[in-house]
């Protein structure tokens, strides 16, 4: 009530009016009373419409029914689309935006409802003025006549339910697609009740994996447990103490399939404790791990049968290594003795080809040595002091030099910190490749020489092998390092050098560079890490 109004009655009241002018005032303000409330009311139904997405609507049977003007709620405009423009609101309207599918059975439903049933509720699809595509709940309600029994008007509510609906179709989807997954996959997916002991899942592939289908789990709870192999059973109960305090567990053991044979299992299980900390469900997947197990024992068989062959090869290496060469070594310093005793130079010139023959033999014996040791022995980590290798290196192929003629042997060390590598593999690499600088040393060059250099570089150390020798023809460059190369028959060593460089390097996780000139010399630029800081 408009409150000047509402002091206008109040003062009025309490002065000493007549009787009937008194009555007259308190008669207004009731009516006012009710009005504001009714006023409050209509407030509140319109905010619960619009909260609810549900508008009213009214219409009037008598006469022609579809062409009555009908009360539509605002929020039944708003859902239609329709509020905020001029257009009858009659049951023709409200069917003209229907799915044209939908209009023959609403119509059917509302007659059916006037005739005799005096109510109905269906769903149908429109298009509202907006082009907003919405499904709609309709709930009537038909008022009759007392005495007639005669419709005298039709409420009904409109509820959007579009969202439920969607909400309902992505959830079927869901459902389809997972039951699809669930009927296609080897895995099994199960979950069981712990309170009740009762499982509530296992997924359609139990049949494959187990040999019994998800109904004779669900039917017999001790199933699972009774086809495990008597011996593995106790890795399950093991881990009821992990499931117990909420740790996800995985398991592998053996069971007996449903065809009689016997199958590997993993399970990987989740468990759901309650607020008292109590197991109460468990959900997993079950995996038939068969021929990865079957793969890892022919595995380990094979692991053995090598472990046999290497124990073989190194009784062969051993025998190699004294029973071939300690022969050579008797023969190269007989051949020795007889040139040192004759005087007859040509007999001496063949006693030196069958001494160097001898030599190259041995060479080559020890490189096959040397790469048999590379392939099979483990890397032994340690620290290394390049100054002291570097020098073992040039000591031991100093004599090598002298026969081949002056070649000046340097070494320059340069390291910010230490080291660590296999030391004992490391010698292989540097003293290849310095044999080979000697061995192809360039005869003409006025100033002969081969140099060994290490220096610090991010993540380890470079090795570089210079010298100012012969050089490498650029056809021979990328088969230097295939094993048996070699330029010709005429030339020295026995193709296993470069090779054997190449596989030690590639050992030690590092990698070799090469770049020669015919007539300039060669540069070998080797990078090595430094193994504490590489991943196992």
């Amino acid at each position: 009530m408009n409150p000047k109004l509402q002091r206008l009655i109040n003062k009025h009241l309490q002065e000493p009016p007549s009787d009937a002018y008194a009555e007259l005032l308190a008669a207004i303000s009731k009516e006012f009373d009710a009005m504001g409330k009714l006023a409050d009311e209509n407030r509140h139904l319109k905010t619960i419409q619009s909260v609810a997405k549900a508008g009213s609507w009214e219409a009037r049977p008598d006469g022609n029914i579809k062409t009555n003007e009908n009360y539509w709620s605002d929020e039944l405009q708003r859902m239609f689309g329709v509020e905020e423009i001029d257009i009858p609101l009659t049951y023709e309207t409200y069917l003209s935006f229907m799915h044209p599918d939908d209009r023959q059975p609403y119509e059917a439903a509302v007659s059916q409802a006037l005739a005799s049933t005096s109510h109905f509720d269906i769903e149908f699809r429109m298009t509202n003025n907006k082009g907003e595509q919405k499904v709609l709940r309709d709930i009537g309600e038909v008022i009759r006549d007392q005495e007639t029994g005669l419709p005298v008007t039709v409420l009904g509510i409109a509820v959007d339910i579009t969202d439920l609906r969607k909400t309902e179709s992505d959830l079927w989807e869901a459902t389809r697609q997972l039951r699809i997954m669930m009927e296609n996959v080897e895995e099994v997916f199960f979950s069981v009740d712990r309170v009740h002991n009762k499982i509530l899942l296992m997924s359609p592939g139990s049949k494959k994996l187990y040999g019994y289908d998800s109904d004779a789990f669900i039917n017999n709870s001790r199933l699972w447990m009774d086809i495990i192999v008597e011996e593995d059973k106790s890795i399950v109960y093991a881990s009821e103490l992990q499931l117990a305090q909420g740790e996800r567990v995985t398991n592998e053991y053996r069971i007996h399939h449903g065809d009689g044979g016997i199958r590997w299992i993993e399970a990987r299980i989740t468990p759901t404790l309650d607020m008292d900390g109590r197991l109460v469900r468990i959900d997993g997947l079950t995996s038939d791990i068969t021929q990865r197990k079957e793969a890892e024992l022919a595995l380990l068989v094979t692991n053995e049968q090598l472990k046999k062959s290497n124990e073989e090869l190194d009784r062969f290496v051993y025998s190699v290594s004294h029973d071939l060469r300690a022969p050579l070594a008797s023969v190269s310093g007989l051949l020795s003795y007889m040139m040192a005793d004759n005087a007859d130079h040509e007999f001496t010139a063949d006693l030196q080809l069958m001494k160097r023959s001898i030599d190259k033999l041995d060479v080559f014996i020890l490189d096959i040595l040397d790469y048999s040791r590379n392939a099979r022995m483990e890397i032994s980590a340690g620290q290394i002091d390049f100054a002291d290798l570097l020098d073992d290196v040039r000591n031991n192929l100093k004599f090598m030099s002298s026969n081949k003629g002056a070649v000046d042997i340097r070494t320059r060390v340069k390291l910010t910190r230490p080291f660590v590598s296999d030391k004992s593999r490391v010698y292989i690499i540097l003293s290849n490749l310095l044999s080979n600088a000697i061995r192809y040393h360039n005869p003409n060059a006025g100033d002969s020489y081969a140099e060994m250099a290490v220096y610090t570089v991010s993540g380890g150390v470079m090795l570089e092998v210079k010298d100012n020798g012969i050089g490498i023809e650029p056809a021979y460059q990328e088969k230097i390092f295939q094993m048996f190369f070699r330029v010709s028959d005429k030339s020295a060593g026995s193709g296993m050098g470069l090779y054997l460089v190449q596989e030690t390097v590639q050992k030690l996780r590092g990698t070799i560079q090469l770049n020669s000139y015919p007539g300039e010399g060669t540069l070998f630029s080797i990078f090595l890490p430094d193994l504490r800081h590489l991943k196992q």
